[in-house]
């Protein structure tokens, strides 16, 4: 029988790489990721409407604004959808591990408020407020948040 875990994994389209506890990010519509541990799915969904995806310009006042983080939980808010573009907000209470994973998309992530060390492609990386990392996609990756924590992830293709 596949774990909870694994299920979600494949939901989103992620390939989980490692073993234990954790959670992925994927590009499923309409779904989301939680860490197993505590109750409810730790997703939320602001996504914004693309009711014209011609519009030339859609703005935000502050993307944190539905993404607190909660504990025992990995947050997940989905901020936009495009075409080819997905941008979400991940919230992480300290010590939270999103355990080795693939995304089959470019990524992009900046830390809005915390401090988050990324493993991958052999190089460790702490991430703090307005750093940016990119990875190649399917790019096997780690994220461990050493306070508590706040993500932009941005998902491009």
């Amino acid at each position: 029988m596949p774990s909870p875990q694994n299920e979600a994994h494949e939901r989103l389209g992620c390939a989980d790489t490692g073993t234990g506890t954790g959670a992925g990010i994927g590009t499923g519509t309409g779904a989301g990721i939680g860490s197993g541990t505590g109750t409810g799915t730790g997703t939320e969904d602001y996504r914004v409407p693309m009711d014209n995806p011609a519009a030339p310009l859609t703005v935000f006042d502050d993307v944190r604004a539905n993404s607190a983080v909660v504990p025992g939980r990995l947050g997940h808010t989905v901020v936009l959808e495009s075409p080819g573009v997905r941008v979400l907000v991940l919230t992480f209470e300290a010590g939270h591990v999103l355990k080795e994973h693939r995304v089959p998309k470019i990524l992009l992530m900046q830390a809005l408020e915390g401090h988050l060390r990324v493993t991958a492609g052999g190089q460790v990386t702490d991430l703090v407020p307005f750093g940016l990392l990119r990875l190649d996609a399917a790019l096997p990756h780690e994220v461990e948040a050493l306070e508590a924590s706040r993500l932009m992830l941005t998902q491009i293709g």
